[in-house]
């Protein structure tokens, strides 16, 4: 990807990247990363530097590379577990664009947390109107150039809008793919219509009547074949012709973002012709592994698009449901059962789900384990519950 194309943000993390990486061979060695953690004036001990360094050498070769540099930061690894002085300090570090050694420890006030920067949402707010920016000269209303030469998307959405989109990736596949900015635009304001439409984690509904029908479609896993495939078959989504998506949509395929975009439009075109719940792979933290370990939806979207586009995705995980109640009896989730006894939907109801993709797997929080339960569990052959085997 060409630097104009990378995030404002993004820049200064290579930048950040480039202090820590002395030599310049693109590999932050733990001589480099000791020496400049020892320059900040957050206090960090000689066995808290080693514990750092060692969480970012994610493959052990004592050393660390870009990639695995960028994981460590926006999964939040990079500052968990630092004390107040020592996040302040790398977060100043983080923020630090130009200013030398000498002069970003003395650098003013504190910004907005890196973390919070890098993990919040695309969208706050129920609704909202766009507001109106100068068009760049050549290029459209949202910033793409007019000599683009891949999709355009139509705004608003429509259902034909989506079709269209559908069309696109039927003949093209990824060959002719939508700019960063209308990815990013679709995201948004998906963003905002699902919290507006679902604000709670388990949704009500019911199969279309008089002669309508409910379509539930599990694991697709970036196959967008399987995708096409089933919405050209049963037809695409509407009112009458109403989806669930059962969550896993990413991760292991490689056109996990297709399936994305191809999903979110027919809600922006129409909220009430699919619901799309979250899996336990609609999860940061899974996304960041490599596709022949279960993973691979960050590496997609990285190398399609960047880490701003990325961060937009998150965002959109974050507000996907949990589960559904149709017709009042049936209850459709990812996962399973949870080892919560007596469990209830209006307790389902008060879990924080758009607070984080998934909790962390070992909490000991009632709610964390319920949250986690619902996306991870599997069924068993044997009454009462056991440890999981499989870890994808």
């Amino acid at each position: 990807m060409a630097d104009e194309d990378l995030s404002e943000k993004e820049k200064q993390l290579r930048d950040c990247f480039a202090k820590f990486d002395l030599n310049g061979d693109g590999k932050i060695q733990e001589s480099e990363f000791k020496k400049l953690m020892k320059s900040l004036d957050g206090g960090f001990t000689p066995k808290e530097i080693k514990r750092l360094f060692k969480e970012a050498d994610t493959d052990g070769s004592n050393s660390v590379d870009w990639r695995e540099f960028l994981s460590w930061i926006i999964n939040g690894t990079a500052m968990r577990g630092m004390g107040a002085k020592g996040a302040a300090s790398f977060e100043r570090l983080l923020n630090t664009e130009t200013q030398d050694e000498a002069s970003f420890v003395e650098s003013a006030q504190m910004g907005h947390n890196v973390t919070e920067y890098l993990k919040r949402n695309g969208s706050k707010g129920k609704s909202r109107t766009r507001k109106k920016t100068t068009t760049k000269a050549g290029c459209d209303e949202f910033g793409v150039p007019a000599d683009y030469s891949g999709y355009r998307i139509q705004w608003p959405m429509t259902p034909q809008g989506a079709k269209d989109l559908l069309d696109n990736f039927l003949h093209n596949g990824s060959n002719k793919p939508l700019h960063a900015k209308h990815v990013q635009l679709i995201l948004d304001e998906f963003v905002a219509a699902y919290k507006d439409r679902h604000p709670k984690p388990v949704i009500e509904t019911e199969v279309p009547q008089p002669d309508g029908r409910l379509v539930i479609v599990g694991d697709t896993h970036g196959q967008l074949a399987d995708v096409l495939h089933i919405l050209y078959h049963l037809g695409p989504p509407s009112a009458n012709n109403r989806y669930l998506f059962n969550g896993d949509m990413v991760d292991r395929g490689n056109q996990g973002v297709e399936i994305l975009l191809i999903l979110f439009s027919f809600f922006l075109a129409d909220n009430e012709s699919i619901i799309v719940h979250r899996g336990n792979h609609e999860n940061e933290d899974m996304n960041a592994l490599h596709a022949d370990n279960g993973g691979g939806f960050e590496d997609e979207v990285m190398e399609k698009y960047g880490l701003q586009v990325y961060r937009h995705f998150i965002g959109a995980f974050k507000t996907l449901s949990l589960a559904s109640v149709i017709n009042k009896e049936i209850f459709v989730v990812h996962g399973g059962l949870t080892r919560v006894k007596n469990l209830t939907i209006d307790y389902i109801n008060t879990l924080p789900f758009q607070d984080y993709t998934a909790p962390h797997p070992l909490s000991t929080n009632v709610k964390e384990q319920l949250f986690s339960d619902l996306l991870w569990s599997d069924p068993t052959e044997y009454e009462g519950k056991y440890k999981r085997s499989r870890q994808a």
